[in-house]
């Protein structure tokens, strides 16, 4: 499942993938301990409908439309700065902070791995291994 995923994030919008092939590949790979992914994360995200679509189409109108890159900083302390502007035309940038994200570690489809959750929001970003430098949330 890791080199399939790994083909269609290559692929980016262009992917053909359903959310049901993602949420297969999804079911299918490692977990993911939450200290593994202390450090700075490069973000991207697959062209569908999600649970939250406004988010994804700010996020497709603001950044990728300008091929701004962004992404997450997990610490130590177990904290996550959520969106991270990491593009060289913009310095690192934070978003202002509307809620407090932690990373912990929640079951999903019978599988226990690294999640984040809000103290404000309603939502849990279930997280799972696909190498080194790739995990899927």
């Amino acid at each position: 499942p890791e080199k399939k995923y790994l083909a269609l994030t290559a692929a980016g919008k262009s992917a053909s993938a359903s959310n049901d092939t993602l949420n297969t590949l999804f079911a299918q790979l490692k977990p993911v301990a939450p200290a593994f992914l202390v450090g700075d994360w490069v973000g991207g995200h697959f062209a569908l409908p999600t649970v939250a679509p406004d988010i994804v189409k700010r996020a497709t109108i603001d950044w990728v439309s300008r091929k701004v890159t962004w992404g997450k900083v997990f610490r130590a302390d177990g904290s996550v700065e959520p969106l991270v502007l990491l593009d060289h035309v913009l310095p690192a940038l934070k978003m202002r902070k509307r809620a407090i994200l932690q990373v912990v570690e929640a079951e999903f489809g019978g599988v226990v791995s690294a999640a984040i959750v809000s103290d404000k929001l309603p939502f849990i970003d279930y997280l799972r291994y696909v190498d080194d430098d790739t995990v899927a949330g």
